[in-house]
């Protein structure tokens, strides 16, 4: 009976129709999924930057913002960064396959070229989506020129020997020893390059990280660390590559004059909030599919597992606490000193308002305002000071009648921002809704990721705390730079 539904089907036998399944999913399948598991790195890149281009809302009102103000230079940076992230993802999957040899070789030629034109792709998806609201003309062109960039680049991958063996194209360059290789350790995948590769990685992370920290000390634990971090680096791949000594010694010497310019040279915010958050989260990207794929790299070639034990370090420390940076500086304060009552505070303040007796003489009761500001990042910082700094300008003494605020996140930030620009405003020349658009219409959420994905990133992974490390300092450096 089986055998006639199978005739019918026109099935053959269940042991050979299983036995093909098996065979298909061991030569098709597997092979697929072998690749992706081997270039794993780049593969997580990608798929992160997918999701923070394409899916990530503040993202999409970034894009929008560049869109808003027609900033062709900050969506060109924007683009270009982006474009090397894809390079990157590329280069780290072609080195992996360089330097591990498979009989899976098609698949590992071809899911490099795919996962490096992923970053550009969602460059290009997440314009799109911005712009599905209220279509725009700025980011309309922005779209076709990220896609055009895609389509140049996945060609680039394809046809990168052959442009630059042929004297017809570009082979007049005499690039072909480093471009069109097509062996292990030569050109761009020798050991030299990747050397090269690792030491820019670190001079980005010195340059997104030490202008912001080195601002309040120059010899604080955090920039002592990161020159650390220099010579460990270093010192790794001498071990590494020995063969290389003088080059790596050369890289180390140039990384470490790049880090005295940023330390004393390089303006606090100033790279950051000219290049803007998009770039700052590629060039972030950047950094750490090149580290990455190295340390994989150097795992395989030492039989180390160093992605696992760099996720367990990860794991145990952020689980235990150790390496919780995020401080709350205190006031000085007398050890034993007792918070007054809400009753007593209330009567206090109450009995220092200026226009308390003028009330009380009028038989009127007296105005008195409780504050409360919602979180909500930037834009809550945005919404509480204006709308506080456009009633204070509306209403005589408005800010005098305040008795409370109440605010968290964004909130807090808007509303500290408000009482401050309040005792500055003091001779009320200008309007103080004025003031408060001036200061959060700047650019500050750039420091904030800046220091968000390079140094408080890497303090994930360190089982103890560098204070000056912590992500917050970007806000208030860029908060006092902007004051």
């Amino acid at each position: 009976m089986l055998q006639k539904i199978l005739n019918i089907l026109k099935i053959e036998k269940p042991g050979n129709f299983i036995e093909k399944i098996g065979n298909f999913i061991e030569n098709k399948i597997k092979p697929i999924f072998t690749t992706l598991l081997y270039l794993r790195v780049p593969l997580t890149i990608a798929l992160f930057s997918l999701l923070l281009f394409v899916f990530v809302d503040q993202t999409l009102d970034i894009y929008r913002s560049i869109a808003l103000e027609n900033d062709i230079d900050k969506a060109t940076i924007s683009t270009l960064f982006v474009t090397i992230l894809s390079i990157l993802v590329w280069y780290s999957g072609r080195l992996l396959e360089y330097k591990k040899k498979t009989k899976n070789q098609l698949w590992l030629r071809r899911l490099p070229r795919l996962l490096g034109a992923v970053p550009l792709a969602s460059l290009s998806l997440g314009i799109v989506r911005a712009n599905s609201a209220a279509p725009n003309f700025f980011l309309n062109c922005w779209f076709i020129i990220c896609c055009t960039a895609t389509i140049m680049v996945f060609l680039f991958f394809i046809n990168r020997r052959n442009l630059f063996k042929s004297e017809n194209a570009l082979g007049f360059l005499k690039l072909n020893n480093v471009l069109a290789v097509e062996d292990d350790n030569q050109g761009l995948f020798s050991d030299r390059f990747e050397n090269i590769f690792v030491n820019v990685a670190y001079i980005l992370f010195s340059g997104f990280s030490l202008p912001i920290i080195a601002s309040n000390s120059k010899t604080s634990i955090g920039v002592i660390a990161i020159f650390i971090l220099g010579i460990l680096v270093n010192g790794i791949l001498l071990l590494w590559h020995r063969e290389q000594k003088l080059d790596i010694l050369i890289l180390y010497l140039i990384s470490l004059a790049a880090n005295f310019i940023f330390l004393f040279k390089m303006p606090t915010v100033a790279l950051v909030n000219n290049i803007g958050t998009v770039s700052i989260v590629a060039i972030s990207l950047s950094v750490m599919v090149v580290v990455f794929a190295t340390i994989y790299h150097w795992g395989i070639e030492n039989k180390i597992p160093a992605l696992t034990a760099i996720i367990l370090l990860l794991l145990i420390s952020s689980l235990l606490n150790l390496n919780d940076n995020h401080q709350i500086r205190q006031l000085a304060t007398k050890a034993n000193r007792e918070l007054p009552t809400l009753e007593t505070s209330f009567d206090k303040w109450l009995a220092s308002r200026e226009d308390f007796e003028k009330y009380r003489e009028q038989d009127k009761p007296y105005p008195v305002y409780l504050v409360s500001a919602q979180g909500g990042g930037i834009f809550a910082a945005y919404h509480a000071s204006t709308a506080l700094s456009k009633l204070h300008d509306s209403l005589p003494n408005f800010s005098q009648h305040i008795f409370a605020i109440s605010s968290v996140s964004g909130g807090s930030l808007g509303a500290s921002a408000f009482s401050s620009l309040v005792k500055e405003n003091i001779d009320n020349q200008e309007p103080l809704e004025k003031k408060a658009i001036k200061l959060f219409g700047q650019d500050l959420l750039s420091p904030l990721l800046s220091m968000g994905l390079f140094p408080d990133l890497l303090q994930r992974f360190l089982p103890f705390s560098i204070n000056t490390w912590d992500r917050a300092i970007g806000l208030e450096i860029a908060a006092i730079a902007f004051w």
